[in-house]
């Protein structure tokens, strides 16, 4: 005989209820997992403090990059807890807030912000089941951006040439390779995805791409972006060894710096042009050759005393305040950029995300 028709319903549906209860995972605690809170802040003086008078920041996310599902915006206190944190190192990452408005930045990490100035990441977090740690806090700053294009470079004949200094004004020999370099900044107080584009005259023909910075090449022009934010005042190249396979007249080299994500203050200084000349003959300054110039070598990143002591967890990263300009010579060129990409635009639909929609774990920067 079945017991199902011996006991009345409702202590079998009792029955029921309690063993899904017992067998659920966790049915002991009241959470599984640590939590992890903070808070978000303007950070108005830039200092990467959290002053007194400086606003919170409500209704913006905070996110784990290894659980995609796990993310949570900021209460009206600008304040956050993210529960069920899985036991172990996480990442904490903070939306990108660089299409909202206003436009805005990661803040300077090493003081009360704990999330990258590049990155909007954290360091490795050690969560413990039932631990709960405090003080995650997350800085951004109102956004100023001017991208401009800093000089052209050619090394040719041994000797390097830079536009508005020292420029190469007698005409290049007919078959000789030498290297063309454009130098880009974003000049302005947060870390932005910078891109170039590089057009050489029509009678010389690109061997390949030099310089740090991912690219493609597509007839005389090569163009490039970076994929992670870069410092600002730091200087990064694009350049391309060419060989002169005819004589042509005096032509543009032409240099365009292309914004990422912010918008740009000062679009007029984008371009820098400069003029080069190729001839046919002994009767030039340079006698024919090809450029026996080194390999590339790779110059290292400037690091602040208060980056130094950190683990390294910002791709390229380099002083948070702005660095001087710098002229350099094409075979220093650090060559960083092992995954030629196109330059990517930034989709407009962006704008109309919000919330949960482009924290980070769902944005890359583009």
């Amino acid at each position: 005989m079945k017991i199902d028709r011996l006991l009345p319903r409702a202590i079998m549906m009792s029955l029921t209820v309690a063993a899904a209860l017992t067998a659920a995972p966790g049915f002991a605690a009241a959470q599984t997992g640590g939590t992890i809170c903070g808070t978000v802040w303007r950070d108005v003086n830039e200092n990467g403090k959290h002053d007194a008078d400086e606003p919170t920041i409500a209704n913006t996310t905070i996110g784990l990059e290894s659980v995609g599902s796990n993310y949570t915006n900021t209460d009206a206190d600008g304040k956050y807890c993210l529960r069920n944190v899985p036991p172990g190192a996480q990442v904490l990452g903070a939306n990108d807030r660089a299409l909202m408005s206003p436009s805005e930045g990661w803040t300077i990490s090493g003081q009360d912000s704990k999330f990258g100035f590049t990155t909007g990441r954290t360091q490795p977090i050690t969560v413990a089941d039932g631990q709960t740690i405090e003080g995650i806090d997350a800085g951004y700053r109102p956004a100023r951006m001017d991208v401009r294009a800093s000089q052209v470079i050619i090394e040719y004949g041994g000797k390097t040439y830079t536009s508005g200094k020292d420029w190469l004004t007698a005409p290049v020999q007919v078959g000789t390779e030498f290297l063309i370099v454009g130098g880009v900044v974003p000049d302005g107080n947060v870390a932005e995805q910078l891109g170039a584009r590089l057009t050489v005259p029509a009678g010389l023909t690109i061997l390949g791409q030099v310089g740090g910075m991912p690219a493609t090449i597509s007839g005389q022009t090569v163009s490039g972006m970076f994929h992670e934010r870069r410092h600002p005042g730091a200087v990064e190249f694009l350049g391309v060894r060419v060989r002169a396979d005819g004589e042509f007249s005096p032509q543009q080299i032409r240099l365009e710096a292309l914004k990422g994500v912010y918008a740009d203050t000062k679009p007029a200084n984008n371009i820098l042009t400069a003029k080069l000349s190729a001839k046919d003959g002994r009767d030039v300054n340079v006698a024919p050759q090809k450029d026996t110039m080194a390999a590339p070598k790779v110059v290292p990143a400037v690091v602040p005393p208060a980056e130094a002591a950190k683990p390294v967890a910002e791709a390229g990263s380099r002083a948070g305040t702005a660095m001087p300009e710098v002229t350099t010579t094409a075979s220093e060129l650090p060559e960083t950029g092992t995954n030629p990409t196109p330059v990517i635009a930034l989709s407009v639909g962006l704008l109309a995300v919000g919330g949960a929609g482009v924290w980070f774990s769902r944005r890359r920067f583009a």
